[in-house]
């Protein structure tokens, strides 16, 4: 369904709820752009945050992250990307934080020299969270967030409408100061306190939950033969894009506990199955794929 290298895996569980939902209705509502609009992002705390950071914090980050055993979303791994993000300039921090393989995860996987994440997205238009928002609303809204959901809905013939970007609404959300965004790191303060009176508080006050998968220990575990056999057969290597002992590690690194490579590994697959059914113009032939 895809058509392209696509690194989201909540496209999953998005297509999911859209099969589930069609069996009920044609149309339905999304929250795409709400979190863009109202600063719903714990990032953008991070971003300013860390912005503040003093120079030697990164050292204290890498350290964390040789702790055992730390997943993608675990508070260890969060606090060391936190740190790591100390002493850089407003465009690199947002691109620190919105990677996925880091500067030097880059340099070891890529046969070629990388580009930074940073450089790929640009700087913020302008400074604070507004900055941000603008940012995300030209790059990761509709690079990631409503292609997913237009990809994933239309697959069932389910049609989204998303009210949150109305321009007008978008604008609104923007403009707003930034006292009416963030209160540490909880967001959409605006939002929250418009419709305090017409959610139940549970509601009102719930946090963000996300819409992941468990990629880590499904790599650990049955996924991990078809992560070997379609990144490391000789296809695969003969594209010279990846170093293949950095991809072997990866995969070992991540069966043993000894990091989170989850979403890293689920990117390289993404880009190697797109390039053998598309670029290719051919299925892929591993057997393990035709039976997933």
């Amino acid at each position: 369904m895809l058509d392209e290298p696509f690194g989201d895996e909540s496209v999953l569980p998005t297509f999911l709820v859209c099969e589930q939902a069609r069996r009920h209705v044609t149309v339905a509502l999304a929250g795409d752009g709400g979190d863009e609009a109202f600063a719903g992002y714990e990032r953008y705390f991070a971003h300013g945050a860390a912005g503040r950071l003093p120079h030697g914090s990164g050292t204290l980050g890498r350290l964390l992250r040789r702790l055992p055993r730390q997943e993608q979303r675990s508070g260890a791994t969060r606090a060391a990307r936190f740190l790591e993000l100390g002493g850089l300039d407003a465009a690199e921090r947002y691109g620190r934080i919105m990677e996925v393989f880091s500067p030097a995860q880059r340099r070891a996987l890529w046969t070629h020299d990388p580009r930074s994440a940073g450089e790929l997205l640009g700087a913020p238009p302008s400074p604070g969270v507004g900055g941000l928002q603008r940012l995300d609303a030209a790059t990761y809204l509709p690079g990631d967030l409503l292609y997913k959901a237009d990809i994933a809905s239309m697959a069932s013939s389910l049609e989204l409408r998303a009210p949150f970007l109305d321009h007008e609404v978008l604008r609104l959300g923007i403009s707003l100061p930034d006292t009416l965004k963030l209160r540490g790191r909880r967001g959409k303060l605006a939002l929250r306190r418009a419709f305090a009176d017409v959610l139940p508080p549970e509601v009102v006050s719930r946090g963000k939950t996300g819409f992941g998968v468990p990629l880590a220990r499904w790599f650990r575990e049955g996924a991990r033969p078809l992560a070997e056999e379609l990144l490391l057969d000789e296809h695969a290597r003969s594209r010279d894009l990846f170093r293949p002992d950095a991809v072997r590690a990866l995969i070992d690194d991540n069966a043993e506990g000894r990091a989170d490579h989850g979403h890293r590994i689920w990117t390289l697959l993404a880009l190697e199955l797109w390039q053998r059914t598309h670029l290719e113009a051919a299925a892929p032939s591993s057997a393990a794929v035709a039976s997933a």
